[in-house]
């Protein structure tokens, strides 16, 4: 299995003042039917080990893991190969890298670009491709250059596939919560779980002025998770 740069996480994601959407990419009017759904979950292995992916990282994975992560403003973009079950996983945080940026998957443009390339030395057939994009949420309180550059992160991704002729086959971006993210390499399962208990610099990657103002907020997230 290959990893991106992350931490191992700890524990399950915590649940007072969550909403907690579970998604499946494979739309359930393609299964076949008389499928028992409880047999098939309990015969699926567990994930071998659960990885947290820190924004501006990408994880390549051969093998069936779990991986957490969080995104605001961001976007989180999942790519799956049904054949091989190879699975990639980003978070970034800006579209794309400005004159004298570091070129890192900070940057949309870079993190597809990275991913697309496993994806390929994989030998994966691009248009099999079970693709997911997540994130690029906005708060009441961003400023008007944030709230563009939380929409100008979904459409890198949207112009990247595109020119690839690929599509987003699961979509849940935009609006004004954050998101926790459960993903399943394996079986390419993911669960999004929309919240506002999310801290300040998990919305934006740099702090400035109104960041600082979100001090208060930060400290009624860490109230929340400790008291599970």
């Amino acid at each position: 299995m290959q990893l991106g740069v992350g931490k191992f996480a700890s524990g399950m994601a915590r649940r007072q003042g969550l909403a907690v959407e579970a998604k499946m990419s494979k739309s359930r009017r393609d299964d076949p039917p008389g499928i028992d759904f409880r047999m098939a979950r309990t015969e699926r292995p567990e994930p071998e080990q659960e990885i947290w992916l820190e924004p501006g990282n990408i994880i390549i994975a051969e093998d069936n893991v779990r991986i957490k992560t969080v995104v605001g403003a961001g976007v989180v973009v999942t790519m799956y190969d049904p054949v091989s079950k190879v699975a990639a996983i980003c978070n970034f945080l800006r579209p794309k890298p400005e004159p004298g940026d570091p070129l890192t998957p900070a940057f949309g443009l870079l993190a597809m670009g990275g991913m697309l390339r496993n994806m390929l030395e994989y030998q994966s057939d691009l248009h099999r491709v079970v693709v997911g994009v997540y994130g690029g949420g906005c708060p009441a309180w961003a400023e008007k250059d944030q709230v563009s550059m939380a929409a100008e992160n979904v459409e890198v991704v949207r112009v990247v596939l595109k020119s690839k002729g690929m599509r987003a086959d699961d979509l849940d971006f935009g609006g004004s919560y954050g998101r926790k993210l459960i993903y399943t390499t394996g079986t390419n399962e993911i669960t999004v779980i929309k919240t506002n208990l999310i801290r300040s610099t998990d919305w934006f990657d740099v702090p400035d002025q109104a960041l600082h103002k979100k001090g208060e907020e930060d400290e009624a997230v860490d109230q929340a998770e400790h008291q599970h």
